[in-house]
């Protein structure tokens, strides 16, 4: 692939891996922990009954699921994204915090769960960024 449309696609890559890995270990987490279903209501209210009615294994699953795909997001951009790999990793990790605390504005979640959930998101963002391989010259080819 040519290096530049490499670099300019490694954002995007890096927020679909992250995404779609995201919903993969949540929607294995629903099969492996199946829960009551949620509330067919709107009041966030009622779902934050409902999110403290859960056992807590189903909810490390969710942080399981931000952490895993934060990091292969963030991962992914970091490899594709050459010289401005770490930015962009950082960028992908960002832009889960944000989602994250959308989630966490719009719907009461435990006061442990939001520390946690960002924590992890943020370190495995930070964690990915030092794990990608950095692309180097050799005699006029980038490796």
């Amino acid at each position: 692939m040519d290096w530049n449309l490499k670099r300019i696609l490694a954002l995007p890559a890096g927020l679909g891996v992250a995404m779609a890995l995201t919903m993969t270990v949540e929607r294995a987490g629903h099969a492996l922990l199946p829960a009551p279903p949620p509330p067919a209501t709107q009041d966030p209210q009622a779902f934050a009954t409902y999110l403290a009615s859960l056992p807590v294994s189903a909810i490390l699953m969710v942080l399981l699921a931000h952490a895993a795909g934060t990091f292969a997001g963030a991962f992914t951009a970091r490899r594709m994204g050459g010289p401005a790999g770490s930015r962009l990793a950082l960028v992908v990790g960002l832009v889960m915090v944000a989602g994250a605390v959308a989630n966490l504005l719009t719907i009461p979640h435990p006061g442990w769960f939001a520390l946690a959930d960002i924590a992890l998101i943020g370190g495995a963002a930070w964690l990915a960024t030092g794990m990608g391989i950095s692309s180097t010259i050799h005699n006029g080819a980038i490796t």
